[in-house]
This record gives structure tokens, C-alpha cells and sequence, in this order.
């Protein structure tokens, strides 16, 4: 087996960069990489070939929820990839990275798409600028495994607190203006649950945690992170579809204040960008959506 291993070609700089990537956004689609690192399918699809023969990643189909028509191809790093990667002296902890969540798969994929959106809006505009921190990056972790963006908030009322984790953090900058927005971003795939016999629901937990976040200002540590200060945050919902957007849009614009909280569907951020008028502030649907990046 050692012998096998050794005769094996070394990644060359381009492989171990693609590595790296699948490793950092943890399950991809073929799209997504060569939105990411190539200008067409064609090339990304021969570059992850060499790199499948070798035994550095695996894909695998994956059918449209929902939908008809063919299943899309997702790939993600395979243990000789973590092995590559290790060369490179990345601080990877262990072999956990590879993605085998098969019912978290299509929850990454949508965390990927805002995140390669973002990029996108970036890119097109000068004046912004932004720093992402993902929940399940492997390079965002600490020592016990879990991500450094957890976070631990006071129970009102109790002498406990509870423990939350986002599935990003991100900031936009305007060099113009001088000043930077701070985003959390919580994607909702219509797995949790909106009411419970107590009448507190996994989202209404979400809402009050986040609430008690702003007013405590615990927030403040990502001045240091990412060497920015903020003023408050924008708690978003990205929601896979808009039955159910509009369902937590109702339970949002019931517990005020609320103003902080922005919702949205994948189908508007496809069609219109991230940064488009398409979320809803604070629950409020008789409003016109709005911008995130507009004041």
C-alpha cells in the first residue's frame, strides 16, 4: 500500500489550488467550480478527471429536488485529496472534511451559491469590497472540531446560555463611503420546524437568539476578525422556496422588533442576484423588497 501511495504524481499548483477550494466549500457542482476557477465546463470537466483518476476527489450524481431532468454532478474531496493537501501544510485537522452528508448536500450547494453570487456582485463593483467566513470551512476550525463561528448567547431570564453556529459571516465594504455591513446568513432548506407546543419553533429560537446577540453587542468580535467596525448587523434567511419564505416572513414580522432581518427565496436570488430587490425586511411583505446592500 506504501508503494502504491508513493508512485502516485504529485499535484502540481493548479490541482492543489482546485483542492483546496472543493475542501473550502466542502461539495461543489461543475458549474460552481468553473465559475470559480475556469471560463468553461469543458476544462473543469478534464482537470477533475486527471484528478478523479488519481483518487483526490470523488463526484457523484445528484437528482433535482423537485424538478425533472438529469441529475447534476457534484464533486467533493476524497481522503488522497486531504493526503495532498496535508503536503501543502494546510492546517487540515483530520479526514472528517470529506463531505459524506448525503442529506446536507443540497443545504451546501445553496450556502455555495450565495457565496459564489456575492463573489460575483463583488466583482462587478469597484467601490465594494468582502471577506467571507463559512461555517463549514476546514480551515475555520478549531481544535474540538467545532467551527469558530459558533456562538454563545444568555438565556433570558435563566443563569444558561445557549450555543448557535451560522452558516456564514460575511462583510461588504463601500470604499467610497468609508463604511462596512456586517451579514449573518442563515440558509433554510424547510428541514426545522416553525411551532412547537410551546409555541417556539426552531426559527422563533433562531430570532430570539440573534435578537439577544445584537442587544448584548457580543457581535463586536468581528472588528477583530475582519478588521472592520460595524454597527449593528443583517441577519438573513435564505429560504429554498418561497412557500416557505413567506411562511417565516409572517413569524418574523410577529416578533418585533425584528427590522434587522432580511428574507429571501433561491428562485428571486437566481433570477435577480443576491443584490437585487428581492428581500423582505423585518417580515414585512405588503413592503417593497429591498436591497441588502442599499441603505
Amino acid at each position: 500500500m506504501y508503494l502504491l501511495i508513493t508512485k502516485r504524481p504529485m499535484a502540481n499548483k493548479q490541482t492543489t489550488k482546485i483542492l483546496k477550494t472543493i475542501a473550502e466549500y466542502r461539495l461543489l457542482t461543475v458549474r460552481q467550480l468553473t465559475i470559480l476557477h475556469y471560463s468553461k465546463d469543458q476544462a473543469t470537466n478534464r482537470q477533475l478527471r486527471s484528478m478523479e483518476d488519481n483518487g483526490l476527489i470523488k463526484r457523484y450524481p445528484l437528482a433535482c429536488s423537485g424538478k425533472r431532468g438529469r441529475p447534476i454532478n457534484v464533486v467533493t474531496i476524497n481522503h488522497q485529496g486531504v493526503e495532498e493537501l496535508k503536503k501543502a501544510d494546510l492546517p487540515l485537522l483530520d479526514d472528517s472534511i470529506v463531505f459524506d452528508r448525503e442529506r446536507q448536500d443540497r443545504h451546501q450547494l445553496l450556502l455555495n451559491e450565495f457565496r459564489i453570487q456575492l463573489g460575483k456582485t463583488i466583482r462587478n463593483n469597484l467601490d465594494l469590497s468582502a471577506r467571507f467566513l463559512s461555517s463549514s470551512s476546514p480551515f475555520l476550525s478549531e481544535e474540538t472540531g467545532i467551527s469558530s463561528l459558533s456562538e454563545r448567547v444568555p438565556v433570558q431570564g435563566k443563569k444558561k446560555t445557549v450555543t448557535f453556529t451560522p452558516d456564514a459571516v460575511f462583510s461588504v465594504k463601500s470604499a467610497e463611503k468609508g463604511k462596512s455591513l456586517l451579514f449573518f446568513l442563515e440558509v433554510d432548506m424547510s428541514t426545522e420546524s416553525l411551532s412547537n407546543r410551546r409555541g417556539l419553533g426552531d426559527i422563533r429560537h433562531k430570532v430570539v437568539n440573534y435578537r439577544t446577540y445584537l442587544g448584548k453587542k457580543i457581535y463586536n468580535r468581528y472588528q477583530r476578525l475582519l478588521k472592520t467596525d460595524f454597527n449593528g448587523f443583517r441577519l438573513l434567511f435564505l429560504v429554498n422556496t418561497e412557500k416557505r419564505s413567506n411562511a417565516i416572513s409572517r413569524i418574523v414580522a410577529e416578533m418585533l422588533p425584528s427590522n434587522f432581518i432580511w428574507i429571501t427565496d433561491q428562485e428571486r436570488m437566481s433570477t435577480h442576484g443576491l443584490a437585487g430587490k428581492i428581500w423582505v425586511r423585518g417580515g414585512q411583505q405588503s413592503s417593497k423588497p429591498q436591497s441588502i446592500l442599499k441603505s
